[in-house]
Order: structure tokens, then sequence, then C-alpha cells
């Protein structure tokens, strides 16, 4: 899509701030970088109001009938989104220049064993997941240790950010499949799970083409590439979810596989795998609300 001269401008000064984060992160003490983060939090929270609506917007549809029970403060919990989104990115600067030997004493891994016994099968398997924490230092780590694992991302429309993570991902041998060409990105996609590797899809944003499903109380529309391809590859699901715990620390939880159904009803199966996929995304967004990123999108629509 083309760019307008206005969102050429915000573009580069999005850049211009993301990447001066980054160069200046290795004199920041990490200690600072939650304080940072809640600062700009805060600032972006009055100067950003589109975003700061869509998020309240958002959370008052969820819990709208629970406000007392499950969230005492929207504007407070916008706040920490908003927050926590700036905090993904100090974290992710700093993961870079990072050692794997480094970052294996900070993220811990439930579910190891899964993975590689699912590998020994040699099978093609796809791994469901949802913005939930810092999604891409999980996938980043996952590609790391595992050079048969990819995923499908959305390349941003800000094309000095894409190239900037283009150069990064390069830095640290690590290849995703771009969905900017779908049609070609689907076609590179079949090709890896015909080889028989692991491919992650974050499934938990607004698709019009996709089938009804419940999410959070509210009937949303879901996308149905994992049902497609898992379907025609004869592929294992698992799911794949990251959260902060403290500081700088995570946890990857990896589970499954999904006891997937396959019948003749095609229709009737998409929907049933679709909804256990969501079932399993909601657990980590209720889990830890304020670290799911897909707040910031138009997810629940009337």
């Amino acid at each position: 899509m083309k760019r307008t001269r206005k969102e050429k401008f915000i573009d580069i000064i999005a850049y211009v701030i993301i990447f001066g984060v980054y160069e200046s992160i290795k004199y920041i003490p990490l200690q600072l970088d939650m304080v940072i983060s809640k600062i700009l939090g805060n600032i972006f929270y009055y100067m950003a109001p589109s975003l700061r609506e869509k998020i309240m917007y958002n959370l008052k549809i969820v819990f709208e009938n629970n406000l007392s029970k499950d969230i005492k403060n929207i504007e407070f919990l916008t706040k920490k989104i908003i927050s926590e989104t700036f905090l993904n990115i100090f974290e992710f600067s700093y993961w870079t220049t990072k050692t794997t030997e480094e970052l294996e004493k900070v993220i811990e891994i439930q579910g190891m064993d899964i993975l590689e016994k699912i590998k020994k099968q040699k099978k093609p398997v796809i791994a469901i997941s949802g913005h939930n924490g810092n999604f891409i230092i999980m996938l980043a780590y996952l590609a790391i240790k595992n050079k048969n694992f990819s995923w499908i991302e959305r390349t941003a429309n800000n094309i000095y950010l894409a190239e900037f993570m283009r150069r990064l991902q390069k830095n640290r041998e690590i290849d995703s499949i771009s969905k900017i060409n779908m049609k070609e990105a689907i076609i590179i996609a079949q090709k890896w799970l015909r080889k028989g590797n692991i491919l992650a899809l974050l499934i938990d944003q607004h698709s019009g083409e996709g089938v009804e499903v419940n999410l959070l109380g509210k009937k949303v529309f879901a996308p149905i590439g994992v049902e497609i391809l898992a379907r025609k590859f004869d592929c294992s699901v698992i799911g794949v979810f990251i959260y902060r715990t403290h500081r700088f620390r995570h946890r990857i939880i990896i589970e499954g596989p999904y006891p997937v159904q396959r019948t003749k009803d095609l229709k009737k199966d998409t929907v049933f795998n679709t909804q256990m996929f969501y079932n399993r995304i909601e657990k980590y967004v209720l889990l830890h609300p304020e670290q799911w990123f897909t707040w910031l999108h138009k997810r629940f629509r009337h």
C-alpha cells in the first residue's frame, strides 16, 4: 500500500526513535528499562489518542461486565499495555547484543522435550501462537535453537523499520517468511513444510475471511491458515507461547501436540480446531493481559 507524505514523515520519525533506542541501549543500565518504559507509556497515553482509544475500546468490550473484578482501572491497564510495548523494544534491542549462551540464562523453556520428540518424527509441524509477551524474542530464540524453525510475519508498513528488522535477523542468521506478498509467502511456507520443518503462525488477530469463534467471551473472526496447511501436509500442531516473569526474564511454553479433529466435514473441523487453538491463546492472554500486543489492534468488531 502506497504511503502518504504524512505517513512517510511519521515513518522516518518512528525509525529515528527506535534506532536511537537500539543504539543507546548499551549505555543505559538495564535496571532503568522498566522505569523508562513506564515514562514513555504515560507520555504516549496522552500524545497518541487514537492508540489510547483503540486499546480502551478493546478492554471495555471484553471486560464490560467484570470491570470491578478483573480490571479495576482501564486507564491504568492501558498505560501498562503501552509501557509493555516499549519494554519489548528495549528488551529486543538488548537481546541483539547477547550471545545465545547469555540468553539461555534469562529464558526458561517448558516443554522442549515436546519439540525434540516431534522433530524426531520428521513430520512437518505448525506451531500456533499469539502476540503475547515478547513474541519476537520467542520466535527468534526458537529459530536460533532450531534451524528448522521459521514463521510467517507481517512486515512493518514502515519500510525503514522493516529493513532495520531484516538486518537484525540477518545478523543472527534468522530467516522468517514475510507476508508482504501473501501469494509468495504461501508458496515459500508450503515448500518449508514439505521439508518436514516447523512453521509458526500467529493467529490471534482479525481475519475477515476466517471463521467465527469465541475469544474472551466475544465472537471474533479467526484466520484458518493453520487448518488448511495442517490438513494438506498432515502436520502436527503445537502451541508456543511466552510471557515475561521478571525484568528481562521470560518463560517459553511449548505444548501439544493438540488433538486436532479430522473428519469428512471440513467446515466443522475448521471451526472446532480453530476454537481449540483460540482457547489456548485466551489462557495466556488472561494470565498476563497487559502483555497482549493485540490490544493495540482493532480486534473486537461489531
